[in-house]
């Protein structure tokens, strides 16, 4: 028997930060996609093969559905495995489970599309099926959104796990929503064109929350003026693409892109690195929006026009830059 399913990746179109406060969010679940696989094989224990190490791993499970690695361990690589485990309290047996994460990198790095999220959404689901746990698809959600957290010791919104589980283009989301497992999923204009830029630079979300929260605590009424400000335009954003209107997101975009920018000054949160304030420089000579993605300093830009044309045209930039770019949708 085999069972494999997949789950898309995502990217933050906005909302990132004020998420975790309750704001809302407009979330891209991208083409990027982890695959998870389990089957039966032959051998007379437990395997984990891991795309991103091109390694597998022999491991057990005791009565306390806690995984030990027999002799090689694959450290953050195989956290899922023990995680699920654990939180649908199985006992695997005989069984190859394979993690594949290839689509999530770039010359053997990551790009910051939310891999983890994704992979807790998968490996719940194929799970679920293997094992016949006949889960309802709220049980499946929660189930990824605790491992999730559990592997981010409990940082972010699980706003991201909730992209993955929706499976479906583009939604909005808020922490009251995700908390309920629900969402509203939007529909992508024609004429608004996105494309991923990969940057030099990697940045861990972990800290960046860290040094936010350490703001934000510090700064309280500077934040409440802004977080208001910042909501009432995510409103105004939402708006814009129940109409479908292309041009006034990437107006509102700006703008957010400008209050984005305050927080990051004032909290000096290293948002917007040297590299991404360049190509800010780069795509505003172009007349092309562009954006860091999700908590920012580093890993993946946004670039968003629309204008087919003026994208062609920035791509070939780029280019020319050295700047590679990826289809996100």
């Amino acid at each position: 028997m085999r069972v494999k399913r997949t789950a898309p990746g995502k990217v933050f179109l906005s909302g990132e930060y004020l998420a975790l406060e309750g704001g809302s969010a407009i979330i891209l679940s991208t083409k990027q996609r982890s695959r998870v696989s389990i089957e039966d094989h032959e051998k007379p224990y437990n395997l984990f093969y891991s795309s991103a190490l091109d390694q597998s791993f022999q491991f057990s499970v005791n009565d306390n559905f806690e995984v030990d690695w027999v002799e090689n361990d694959p450290q953050s690589f195989g956290l899922f495995i023990s995680l699920a485990i654990c939180e649908l309290k199985i006992k695997p047996s005989k069984t190859l489970i394979s993690i594949d994460t290839n689509e999530f990198y770039s010359s053997g790095k990551k790009i910051g599309l939310g891999s983890s999220a994704s992979i807790a959404a998968a490996i719940i689901n194929v799970l679920d099926e293997y094992f016949n746990l006949q889960l309802s698809e709220s049980a499946k959600i929660q189930k990824a959104v605790n491992i999730h957290a559990l592997s981010q010791d409990n940082f972010g919104s699980g706003l991201d796990v909730i992209t993955s589980c929706a499976d479906s283009g583009v939604v909005e989301c808020n922490l009251k929503m995700a908390n309920e497992h629900k969402w509203r999923s939007l529909k992508w204009p024609s004429d608004l064109y996105i494309k991923g830029v990969i940057t030099s630079d990697q940045s861990s979300t972990k800290m960046m929350i860290e040094k936010y929260n350490r703001g934000k605590d510090s700064n309280q009424i500077f934040f409440n003026k802004l977080y208001s400000e910042i909501n009432h335009l995510l409103n105004q954003i939402s708006t814009a693409w129940d109409t479908q209107n292309s041009a006034k997101i990437i107006e509102l975009m700006q703008t957010y892109n400008t209050f984005i920018n305050q927080l990051n000054e004032k909290f000096n949160l290293g948002i917007f690195t040297d590299e991404h304030k360049r190509l800010i420089v780069l795509a505003r000579s172009a007349d092309i929006f562009y954006k860091p993605s999700g908590a920012g300093g580093g890993d993946l830009g946004l670039v968003m026009t629309n204008s087919e044309k003026k994208l062609t045209q920035f791509l070939t930039k780029l280019s020319h830059n050295n700047y590679q770019t990826i289809d996100l949708r």
